[in-house]
């Protein structure tokens, strides 16, 4: 009997400081980048982007995707879609764009309904990113610009190991690249560890 209450008093001890080792190692959230308001869906620029300089890489012989790990959770987000790009002036694009023409890839038209949300204000059709750029930058240690370079596409990949959709973004846009060498391209691939959280997708 005693030894049977022993064994619950360490199971539960055990129990409770695996629970304490699995909360430690939850990432915590970023920092709101200055310049960013905090409300969801923000799509202003945090204040760094005018500072940053970000090499492009221009088709056809780009360097490849700019590297970077997520160090924290994102300010203001459910979850981490795969996917954004934007334009030189740091605006969303999206299908029905003019410089959207080259994302033919199914990839880019599902990436696209995952990342964003939809709202009506006063008649006016609204989409607003689940992710926008302030929380995207508060995951990271390093600034980031979100600027494509002139005339060309910025994208903004986030993935974790073992993904098949990662892997099938990763290589529309290798695609991208390589039938419009003309397309200045720029391709940040943002990696997100386990504790920073899951990606969103249906």
């Amino acid at each position: 009997m005693k030894s049977t209450k022993w064994q619950s008093a360490l199971s539960a001890i055990f129990c409770c400081a695996g629970f304490l080792t699995a909360c430690a190692t939850v990432a915590p959230y970023g920092s709101l980048p200055v310049g960013c308001t905090g409300v969801p869906g923000d799509l202003r620029n945090p204040k760094s982007d005018d500072v940053v300089a970000q090499p492009a890489a221009t088709s056809p012989h780009p360097a490849g995707p700019t590297e970077l790990i997520a160090i924290a959770r994102p300010f203001n987000s459910p979850g981490i879609p795969l996917l954004y790009i934007y334009d030189e002036d740091s605006d969303q694009v999206m299908s029905g764009m003019p410089i959207a023409k080259v994302l033919i890839a199914p990839v880019f038209a599902q990436v696209e309904k995952e990342a964003y949300w939809s709202e009506v204000v006063e008649g006016h059709y609204y989409r607003i990113p689940w992710l926008d750029k302030c929380s995207q930058a508060s995951m990271l240690r390093e600034p980031i610009s979100f600027h494509a370079p002139p005339h060309g596409l910025l994208f903004v990949q986030f993935v974790v190991a073992s993904c098949g959709e990662c892997d099938r973004i990763s290589s529309a846009i290798r695609t991208v690249i390589a039938t419009h060498p003309d397309l200045p391209v720029r391709w940040v691939r943002i990696r997100v560890p386990g504790n920073i959280g899951s990606l969103r997708h249906d």
